[in-house]
């Protein structure tokens, strides 16, 4: 087990050298690993230099492929630990920081910018280098805090307002509830082609500041109907937009009855009309897209 792993008593840099980082702060060019499976490759890595006798091999990013940067994705309190006298969490995950500049076309650095490809999460920091600077989520490697002893933390997000983003972000990923295959089928699929399929700019129009979440009527396994719920922050979301999902109605909820799920009118709020327990009651519909 992994509490047989660990000491008692930490070296003191290490627990020095903790209190120094927070959640979202990045190292220099931090080490990267995977495990692939060679027989059954899925990266270009692991198809070319596998051994494919084998039935799982650790894959090192080589000098050429470690990122420039890396963030800390672990939350703060299990970074620092406190003034606990004997430290639980010997790991901190650390996610690739990549300069997207030269390998996305203007429509696709829009999307990142705007936060629309669900696993890149923009960071427009002046303590970066000039370019279109992301991180990608999809890799999140463990790192033993001894790592971190000597590095310098980077900033790069700069307000309260940042840091609660990134965390509502992070959260999302491991948040996402199972709902019936049918409603998924019959409902979030169809929704998702069609926002995917508009261009960007008309996309922008429909959603504004907005996110899309699900209410469920009754089991959610089994639901007795189910509506969509356009969520904006402070301002309404604009007449134009509300005609444009309005008139979408229709189609969707044919789609909807095709698999045997009754979908209502669509709602628009602002989360100063919705209700707590609406919104806990409800569920997020990505609709980023990458």
């Amino acid at each position: 087990m992994l509490e047989d792993w660990l000491d008692d008593e930490w070296p003191g840099e290490v627990v020095d050298d903790m209190r120094r980082f927070s959640q979202g702060d990045l190292i220099e060019r931090p080490p990267m690993a995977f495990i692939a499976s060679p027989g059954h490759p899925v990266t270009s890595m692991a198809r070319q230099y596998g051994d494919v006798d084998l039935e799982s091999e650790v894959f090192e990013f080589g000098d050429s492929s470690i990122p420039p940067y890396g963030m800390i994705t672990t939350e703060t309190c299990d970074i620092v630990e406190g003034n606990t006298p004997r430290p639980r969490q010997p790991f901190v995950l650390v996610a690739p920081v990549y300069n997207f500049a030269d390998r996305v076309d203007g429509n696709r650095e829009k999307m990142i910018r705007n936060r629309r490809i669900s696993y890149l999460v923009h960071l427009p920091a002046d303590s970066l280098p000039d370019g279109l600077w992301a991180v990608d989520l999809r890799l999140e490697v463990p790192l033993e805090k001894g790592v971190l002893v000597g590095r310098t933390p980077i900033e790069v997000l700069a307000s309260d307002e940042a840091r609660r983003d990134l965390a509502d972000v992070l959260a999302a990923r491991r948040d996402r509830p199972v709902v019936a295959n049918k409603v998924h089928d019959g409902v979030v699929r169809p929704l998702r082609r069609w926002l995917e399929n508009m261009k960007e700019s008309r996309r922008e129009l429909l959603l504004q500041d907005a996110e899309v979440r699900l209410a469920v009527s009754g089991p959610r396994e089994n639901p007795d109907g189910v509506a969509l719920l356009v969520v904006t922050r402070e301002f309404a979301l604009t007449d134009t937009a509300q005609s444009e999902w309005s008139n979408r109605y229709e189609r969707m909820r044919e789609k909807a009855t095709e698999h045997d799920v009754v979908l209502l009118p669509t709602q628009y709020l602002t989360l100063k009309e919705m209700s707590a327990l609406q919104y806990i009651e409800s569920m997020p519909v990505d609709t980023s897209f990458g």
